[in-house]
């Protein structure tokens, strides 16, 4: 009887140590798929996320826009609007200042387009260009906003050593109407266009 109680009670211990070492083992693999998930997470920010300004990225941006030309495609969008933004006198501001200082002004004018524009996404889409793809009451009040931000931009200075640089954004406007424009990238077209006139109306110099 005693062997037998031994037995048994050896046994018991042995299965207890297995279910434990199972127990680790699955803690240990649930944590490893906790960390994966994390460590994708923040590889997902750093794509979709510009370093230099906090906005949006390109990557962002070009996912962003084949998800709109599938609503297109699909007759799913009513209200869009683009604005495509550029920083006006960006090279003499490097020639002149550096890129440190230059890297300031593209912060600094992408502070103030965010500001506006805090319901739409804002995308850096290239050295010195910016899109917003305009949402909800941005898409209602464009106009007004783009008012507000012309004057923001010409009382805003950035001071870098004894010059003083005022922020400076030629900026173009488009709708999308269904009866002519097929894909996002019409809407697109039509407002860096009017961004380029505008660009040659409202370029001024870069440091006073």
């Amino acid at each position: 009887m005693g062997f037998l109680f031994s037995s048994s009670l050896l046994h018991s211990f042995v299965v207890e140590d297995e279910k434990e070492e199972q127990r680790r083992e699955l803690e240990e693999t649930l944590r490893r798929e906790q960390e994966q998930i994390r460590e994708l997470g923040s590889a997902k920010k750093k794509i979709y996320t510009d370093p230099l300004t906090g906005v949006k990225s390109k990557q962002a941006y070009i996912e962003d826009e084949e998800k709109l030309n599938k609503k297109i495609r699909s007759g799913l969008v009513k209200e869009l609007g683009v604005v495509v933004f550029d920083v006006n006198d960006l090279k003499s501001v490097n020639d002149n200042l550096g890129h440190d200082t230059g890297d300031i002004y593209i912060y600094t004018a992408s502070m103030m387009i965010s500001e506006f524009f805090e319901n739409s996404p804002v995308y850096r889409i290239g050295g010195d260009e910016f899109a917003v793809i305009l949402k909800n009451n941005d898409y209602k009040n464009y106009h007004n906003m783009l008012v507000k931000l012309d004057k923001a931009c010409s009382e805003d200075f950035i001071t870098v050593f004894e010059h003083r640089i005022p922020v400076s954004l030629a900026r173009g406007v488009a709708l999308y109407n269904s009866e002519v424009d097929r894909i996002y990238e019409d809407v697109f077209a039509n407002a860096d266009h009017a961004m380029y006139l505008n660009k040659e109306e409202s370029k001024k110099p870069a440091l006073v």
